[in-house]
């Protein structure tokens, strides 16, 4: 949420910046109301519809019905780098 928190502190900067001008201040205040919204909607849907990594996928999300599922053992780098431990790291 640090990025709506920037977001209404730069809606509030361009409130006072364009208190001269009406008109833009009043499309800039519409763009920055919509941007809010859109990172708060983005936000949501991290939260509700999160991405999955398990044993043997990962599954990816995007929207409420598209879901891609890949396989992390595909790649030996990508198994070496992703692959969930059971035991803790050997030390050197």
């Amino acid at each position: 949420m640090g990025l709506t928190f920037v977001c209404v502190v730069e809606t509030a900067g361009m409130a006072v910046l364009l208190r001269g001008w009406p008109a833009v201040h009043a499309v800039v205040l519409v763009l920055d109301v919509y941007t809010v919204l859109m990172v708060v909607g983005i936000h949501a849907a991290g939260v509700t519809r999160p991405h999955v990594l398990d044993a043997t996928h990962l599954r990816v999300r995007d929207a409420r019905t598209r879901i891609c599922g890949y396989p992390w053992r595909t790649s030996r780098r990508c198994a070496a780098s992703c692959a969930p431990r059971t035991s803790p790291p050997r030390a050197n």
